[in-house]
């Protein structure tokens, strides 16, 4: 509870019971409308496009070292080419919002502009990675980490894309949708490492390293045509507190207004 955090700025306090219904009246576990949250297409399209960007990170932070050291190159040195990419999704992610501010200036709507940064994440990696399929034969990391690092530094545009799509659609419920994000995040790393294993036990040695290239970048382009159709961030009809939590919002600002 904001309200209870010593931490928390009497500014801070303020903005959020003005703002906020939901930080007075949190759902209750019985409240929360879980079968029409799995069901609803937004809710997929963002848990679709998570997906696609966690399928992205893992190749890139689990299986991109394993390549290099396939390559012969000590630890170190591996070590020091699997960082590069994530500082420039560092800070692309510190710049995106920024850039967001003034795509929606140009008199879009929040829908359009969600998707315009989901496709910048997930389709400039897949056109990025997918050359890298044909190359990774020529053992020469060289532009084989340029293209990583410019593929990796674009996953930080999901921070305005797909990734903050749930307070849009929910902001009641945004935890629970969060959380079933989380989950099918995990579930996709997992995956991502045994998709290694299944594909060199099927292929050739030497073919094993472009089929995970094309693998990531289709799944990346697949699952943002997904987001593209499905997705909105539009309020959805399903996001509404109960009549008692409502009553109960009501009746503390009442009791604040009071007091002042």
């Amino acid at each position: 509870d904001p309200s209870k955090s010593w931490l928390t700025s009497e500014l801070e306090k303020e903005m959020l019971r003005e703002e906020t219904m939901s930080s007075k009246c949190r759902p209750r576990l019985r409240n929360i409308p879980i079968l029409r949250i799995l069901s609803s297409p937004s809710v997929f399209a963002v848990i679709v496009a998570n997906i696609g960007v966690s399928w992205a990170n893992s190749h890139i932070s689990l299986l991109l070292p394993q390549f290099f050291i396939s390559l012969g190159f000590p630890i170190l040195i591996t070590s020091v080419l699997s960082t590069i990419p994530f500082l420039g999704a560092s800070v692309i992610g510190l710049v995106s919002p920024y850039i967001f501010r003034q795509i929606k200036r140009c008199k879009i709507t929040t829908t359009v502009a969600r998707k315009i940064c989901s496709s910048i994440c997930l389709v400039g990696f897949s056109i990025l990675t997918f050359p890298t399929a044909f190359i990774v034969r020529q053992t020469d990391p060289i532009l084989i980490i340029v293209l990583s690092t410019l593929s990796c530094s674009l996953l930080g545009f999901n921070l305005v894309g797909a990734w903050g799509n749930p307070q849009d659609i929910s902001p009641t419920y945004v935890g629970t949708i969060m959380g079933i994000m989380g989950l099918s995040n995990e579930i996709t790393k997992s995956i991502v490492l045994q998709v290694k294993s299944l594909v060199a036990s099927h292929v050739e040695e030497e073919e094993v390293w472009p089929i995970l290239f094309l693998l990531a970048s289709s799944v990346t382009v697949v699952t943002s045509g997904l987001y593209l159709m499905l997705g909105t961030a539009e309020i959805q009809d399903w996001d509404s507190l109960s009549d008692s939590q409502v009553d109960l919002f009501n009746e503390n600002k009442k009791k604040q207004t009071d007091r002042k």
